[in-house]
């Protein structure tokens, strides 16, 4: 086993070597110095950065918001049509409801979908209110 003694003059023996002058924390400050910045110290950079990304969000968010408005009624007025021409039609079978689902599928996973998406859009808006 290794005494107190022992140990204290391995460290001795192994320490790096510093010089008693001002030279060795010049050279340390000039390489910290050199060293690049973190983006956390940057703060400029950051909080302009942050403003563009909050920008182009309300810009995209304006514009998907156009986009439903401009397709809902086009949906609605699709799905109407189709559910008249639907009700002038004779029935097929004696199940008319279970037959109507089955023959017009897609234009009501349409309309759930154009739903889904405008309560997906304004939640939002509806959850901050």
């Amino acid at each position: 086993m290794k005494t107190e003694k022992d140990i204290r003059r391995f460290m001795q023996q192994n320490r790096i070597a510093i010089p008693k002058d001002d030279a060795f924390m010049k050279d340390l400050v000039r390489q910290i110095n050199l060293l690049p910045v973190p983006a956390a110290f940057e703060n400029e950079s950051v909080a302009e950065s942050l403003r563009l990304v909050h920008m182009i969000r309300t810009i995209l968010k304006k514009r998907a918001r156009k986009q439903v408005l401009y397709l809902l009624p086009v949906m609605i007025v699709t799905v109407a049509v189709l559910l008249v021409a639907v009700s002038f039609l004779p029935p097929a079978s004696e199940y008319d409801v279970i037959d109507f689902i089955c023959t017009w599928k897609y234009p009501l996973l349409g309309l759930t979908g154009t739903m889904v998406l405008v309560v997906s859009i304004f939640h939002t808006d509806i959850v901050r209110l």
